[in-house]
């Protein structure tokens, strides 16, 4: 995929990668000086999957991860590139049950 004008590549955790809602770890590489970086530091989201924003920050677009709570609710988490990584800006819930 492209990210930002350079190329990406997006992988999936399967099985003992996954948790009981069906989101999986899920790993986000970008090409930079010749080589594949791992986007995030430490270890990889547990996410169903990512949208890119139309905002971006040092050259890349901000990844929106939803993972899913239950209950019809979501946590939406936003990462923002800062030059090297991405790192989480803020989160939220989204879909909460109406009363």
């Amino acid at each position: 995929m492209r990210l930002g004008g350079r190329s990406a590549l997006l992988v999936a955790g399967s099985d003992l990668l996954c948790g009981g809602t069906g989101a999986c770890e899920m790993w986000v590489f970008y090409r930079s000086g010749g080589h594949w970086r791992n986007a995030f530091a430490g270890q990889a989201p547990i996410v169903v999957g990512f949208s890119i924003s139309s905002h971006s920050a040092n050259g890349l677009p901000d990844l929106v991860a939803t993972t899913p709570l239950g209950a019809g609710r979501d946590r939406v988490a936003v990462f923002a590139f800062d030059g090297a990584i991405y790192r989480q800006q803020r989160a939220y819930e989204s879909g909460a049950p109406a009363h």
